[in-house]
């Protein structure tokens, strides 16, 4: 699945997955002033950590581990939280614009057009 993204304020964004090669976790931010790269140390069943490289404009290009986190739990104790009414830390709209995303992934792979939301 390969889907290209164009934003509102005139960035893009591309989002890519593939079950055909062993597994590779990787998530990248470029901007004219930056960019930024994670990816996983191993396959997220068996959680290791990332490994983060980034440069900002006239530095050097840096390289951090990042130890191994726990989101499914995390995110578990965030809606109990949420539940007891402290924020959650995804909004509904947000929730809402990434199913629209999505269902207009499908509805532009169904007909080869572009979709707009």
């Amino acid at each position: 699945m390969s889907a290209h993204i164009r934003l509102v304020g005139g960035g893009s964004a591309h989002v890519s997955a593939t079950l055909a090669t062993p597994f590779i976790s990787r998530f990248a931010v470029f901007g004219t002033k930056g960019w930024v790269e994670v990816r996983d140390k191993a396959h997220v069943e068996t959680p290791a950590g990332w490994v983060v490289t980034e440069a900002c404009q006239d530095g050097p290009i840096t390289i951090r581990e990042i130890p191994p986190a726990e989101p499914v739990r995390d995110n578990l104790r965030a809606f109990a939280r949420a539940v007891r009414g402290e924020a959650y830390p995804i909004t509904g709209e947000e929730m809402i614009d990434n199913i629209a995303l999505l269902e207009a992934i499908v509805r532009s792979a169904s007909s080869s057009q572009v979709e707009k939301l």
